[in-house]
């Protein structure tokens, strides 16, 4: 995990100007704010990235890996059950949710592709599913529906069949 100020020296000159720090954040050209997470609580490493790219893939650290405790995250049980059911996939054994970006040349537009991520993560985690309201008036007219699709099938497969016993 890296602090503040360990990142604001890891990022290149360039991003440093752009990169806003602020009471001990740092916030890239956007403010991106992560539900249920306390970015003091983030931990950020840095990694070689894969993929196609000469020379600037090997000697560059543009990769980020972003990863928070879900254990320590302040989230109702349901929500924390939701994010497992749809990204239990993306936590590890030691039940960190990852997050990684490595589709830029630069690390800021990464590091900043990984907040957005993780907050679309916990967006869809928060946001329950409308709960479907299938009255028998509904069920009678999706059935129906159904039984003349199967009708017109047959009808269409019943038309091409030739008649061998003549």
């Amino acid at each position: 995990a890296l602090s503040v100020s360990s990142l604001m020296r890891s990022l290149s000159l360039s991003s440093f100007r752009r990169a806003i720090p602020i009471q001990n954040r740092v916030f890239c050209r956007y403010m991106v704010d992560i539900p249920f997470v306390d970015k003091s609580k983030l931990q950020i490493k840095f990694a070689r990235s894969s993929g196609p790219g000469g020379q600037h893939v090997n000697k560059t650290e543009s990769k980020v890996d972003l990863r928070v405790n879900v254990a320590e995250l302040d989230m109702p049980p349901e929500v924390r059950a939701r994010l497992y059911e749809l990204h239990g996939t993306k936590i590890n054994k030691e039940n960190e949710l990852v997050v990684t970006a490595d589709t830029s040349r630069t690390r800021q537009r990464n590091y900043e592709d990984c907040l957005e991520k993780m907050a679309n993560i916990m967006v869809e985690a928060s946001t329950m599913p409308k709960e479907r309201n299938m009255n028998s008036k509904t069920k009678g007219v999706f059935n129906k529906r159904r039984l003349e699709e199967k009708k017109v099938l047959s009808r269409k497969k019943e038309s091409r069949r030739m008649d061998h016993d003549r």
